[in-house]
């Protein structure tokens, strides 16, 4: 360490009691870069505009900063994180740098290493190794039990890393202080009492309600006014021993032509407060400034031991905050500037209608500007309610979809620039289908003397746009129909019913014939006669029973071998509607169903049940039961059907 001169060493240490209370806490080294790395601001706004700036500061430490040390790294840029593909967009940035040094006859002796501390600022300890070692079983244990000089902590400290937050901002354990005299350079400064997080936690006594105070002393250090040749300072003091080496990309604002330029805009103008402006948008995706400063180094080693320290606040906008009230406090010259070259679309000629179905046609100008700027193809358009009208993506072609609107049609470009206008969408002429023909379900249709059908129509195409019809019979004494086509025998002889369309006269006809005499037999399958095997059913107390089904034997019930389909012996015409079943004979106790199974497939079950006497009697005289199907369908003769049900095994019980 530099020690304190002869003089300072005599002073007493209760002389500078006031300074050590704000001086001992967090302050390591001479010169400590570290304690510095998060003394930056990332102050942004806005809630419309997504962005991500983010203040960057790369810098060496040096424990003991000596002239011949030459130029020590201290860079500050900004990047733009911000994903375009998330909804982020570009930001406008500024930096503002403070800075503070006082020179004093004080000698910190120190640890070299750092130490964790908590939220509040204080070191982490541990009254054993082995409690420190099982809380922080990551990071190196400092024993034996040391103490700090200026808070009176003592125990095992846990020493920080470089790649966890605490590496950066963790302290040095000050082991004695030799105090002397310690004036700040600048005369009226503070120091910050703490330098070690932007921010920090504050109890209210009376209530006990803890806030965050988001802006802690180090925002009150003296701000660095420019001067036309940047590396001086307006304020008398530090530029005696400090200079700094500024990035290549940097400009006077009394030089400066407003035009957007990749360079920091230093006010240097007589009523500038010190801030520097990125002279652009900075775009998304890891869009990035270059350097503001690059390093700084000691000209002037001062007499005694000294403290310096750079804080960074950052602002950030985008381009609408600046005329929502938010960027009032931004240079009129660089607040005009970003307005005026904003990356934007100017559109004109565009249409203000379209019909539903129609399109119209893209703007007749669309100018991206400012002129030159980057990124400023393809342009791509999209609409903002594409249910209402649509818009390609590459032509800007609208196509109207439905009647309404307003319907904002919007330009966009990668660099950023936006343009937009609005289209109405109104109704369309009517798509007229013309008619081409039509067909009837039937060509020919044979009616009983009392018979009806339904004859169904199809007009050509199925789109048409009219499709009316007109019914008509040739000889309505036979036959007559209906305007829905329903078509009723009258008397034996024949007809054509013909369907005519109301637009082109396309015509389709059937062929009636209604039959005379007694009316025919419904057709059947086989001779009529058919048998099936009963089996025991329990759901009756001695009972037999077997059933009819129209497609299958899926009833848990009923699925043995011997049942008959409907599809075996009647019809695919005939219906449960059509059949009255009757039994013989019926001396015994007679159910009998007519339903559905459990899939809703037409069944019919009959079943005879009695006491067990009744059975014992009834027994050797029915072991063959018929049931007569007996088939009722309008226009065809009654016809009946005979289903002997053999029935086997013991109904007794045991």
């Amino acid at each position: 360490m530099r020690q304190a001169s002869k003089s300072g060493l005599k002073k007493k240490a209760a002389a500078v009691a006031a300074l050590l209370a704000i001086l001992a806490i967090g302050v390591g080294g001479t010169f400590a870069w570290q304690d510095y790395r998060q003394h930056k601001s990332n102050e942004l706004g806005g809630i419309k505009i997504k962005y991500e700036a983010r203040l960057v500061e790369d810098f060496e430490e040096v424990p003991d900063w000596k002239v011949e040390d030459g130029d020590v790294k201290k860079e500050i840029r900004v990047t733009n994180l911000g994903q375009a593909a998330a909804g982020y967009g570009a930001v406008y940035v500024r930096l503002q740098l403070k800075e503070f040094m006082q020179i004093g006859d004080i000698t910190y002796v120190e640890t070299h290493k750092r130490y964790m501390i908590d939220t509040e600022g204080q070191f982490i300890t541990f009254t054993s190794e082995n409690a420190a070692k099982t809380a922080y079983p990551d990071h190196e244990v400092e024993g034996p039990p040391l103490r700090d000089f200026v808070t009176g902590a003592s125990g095992w400290f846990i020493v920080t890393q470089d790649h966890d937050p605490n590496g950066q901002m963790g302290k040095h354990i000050i082991t004695n202080i030799i105090v002397g005299d310690a004036t700040p350079v600048i005369p009226g400064s503070t120091l910050a009492v703490d330098k070690n997080h932007h921010g920090r936690e504050v109890t209210d006594p009376v209530t006990g309600v803890k806030t965050f105070v988001t802006k802690s002393d180090e925002c009150d250090y003296p701000v660095h006014i420019w001067d036309e040749n940047l590396s001086t300072y307006r304020c008398a003091g530090i530029h005696e021993y400090i200079e700094w080496i500024l990035g290549d990309d940097v400009i006077l604002m009394s030089a400066w032509d407003g035009t957007p330029v990749a360079a920091w805009i230093i006010d240097d103008e007589a009523d500038g407060d010190g801030w520097a402006y990125w002279g652009q948008p900075l775009a998304t995706d890891g869009d990035t400034t270059s350097n503001l400063l690059e390093a700084v180094r000691l000209i002037e080693q001062p007499d005694g031991n000294f403290y310096y320290v750079i804080h960074t606040e950052m602002e950030a906008l985008s381009i609408d905050e600046f005329f929502n009230g938010d960027g009032e406090n931004w240079k009129t010259k660089v607040k005009d500037s970003y307005w005026d070259n904003r990356p934007r679309i100017e559109i004109s000629g565009n249409a203000t209608t379209v019909k539903e179905g129609e399109t119209a046609a893209a703007p007749t100008t669309v100018t991206v500007l400012p002129v030159g700027g980057p990124n400023q193809s393809p342009i791509k358009w999209s609409s903002s309610n594409p249910a209402l009208a649509t818009v390609d993506e590459n032509t800007g072609v609208v196509t109207g979809v439905k009647a309404g609107g307003p319907v904002t049609i919007i330009a966009r470009t990668p660099g950023g620039a936006r343009g937009q206008y609005t289209i109405m969408v109104t109704p369309g002429n009517p798509v007229i289908v013309p008619v081409t023909g039509v067909t009837l379900n039937k060509a020919t249709l044979t009616l009983g003397p009392t018979g009806s059908e339904k004859l169904t129509a199809t007009v050509n195409p199925a789109n048409a746009s009219n499709k009316a019809v007109t019914w008509m019979s040739s000889n309505p004494a036979v036959a007559t129909v209906d305007a829905s086509g329903n078509v009723t025998a009258v008397a034996p002889g024949t007809a054509t019913i013909t369907v005519k369309t109301a637009e082109g006269d396309f015509t389709a006809t059937c062929a009636i014939t209604v039959e005379t005499g007694i009316p025919p037999q419904l057709p059947i399958i086989g001779d009529g006669s058919y048998e099936m095997v009963g089996n025991e059913d329990d759901r009756y107390s001695y009972s037999l029973s077997a059933t009819i089904l129209n497609y299958d034997f899926d009833n848990a019930n009923i699925d043995r071998p011997g049942t008959i389909k409907f599809s075996d012996i009647l019809p695919s015409s005939i219906g449960l509607g059509d059949v009255t079943v009757t039994a013989d004979p019926a001396a015994l106790n007679t159910k009998i169903e007519k339903g559905t199974d459990k899939d809703g497939d037409p069944a019919i079950r009959i079943s005879y049940y009695g006491t067990k006497a009744q059975w014992d009697a009834a027994w050797p005289n029915y072991p063959v039961v018929t049931m007569t199907l007996l088939l009722n369908k309008p226009g065809f003769s009654e016809t009946a059907i005979t289903v002997k049900l053999a029935f086997e095994g013991s109904i007794y019980a045991a």
